[in-house]
């Protein structure tokens, strides 16, 4: 399917113009009629994350999201969540090893080890 093709594809009600929004709003526009096995990696995690807000979830959950984008692109789709994190209005839930990336992305904290929580708190807290 094409990138425009994959968004639609997750909407539960068909909306042509939630579709158009998500591809300006990720940067997609251009791209909409590629598939994605032809996009760079950054560009799939983009058309993932428009595919995600596409279902309009109630809670959006992000396991390790870029862990395996280079430096600039972790950066660029770090801004992308965030504003994927605005649109959608919801919670989102978070699963990183990146510190950085934690205290710039989330509002709490939960740090496991060994299954069990060992801390929670705001970022700025938790990583003092």
């Amino acid at each position: 399917m094409t990138v425009r093709r994959n968004i639609e594809f997750a909407q539960k009600v068909k909306n042509t113009e939630e579709v158009d929004n998500l591809l300006n709003h990720f940067g997609l526009e251009a791209l909409q009629k590629q598939y994605p096995a032809k996009l760079s990696g950054g560009q799939k995690q983009r058309v993932a994350l428009a595919r995600a807000l596409a279902a309009k979830p109630n809670l959006l959950l992000l396991d390790e999201p870029l862990s395996a984008l280079d430096y600039e692109m972790r950066l660029n789709l770090q801004d992308e969540i965030l504003k994927a994190h605005k649109l959608l209005n919801s919670q989102t839930l978070l699963v990183s090893h990146d510190k950085e990336e934690v205290i710039k992305l989330a509002d709490t904290v939960v740090m496991l080890r060994n299954g069990a929580v060992i801390q929670c708190g705001k970022p700025e807290d938790i990583f003092a």
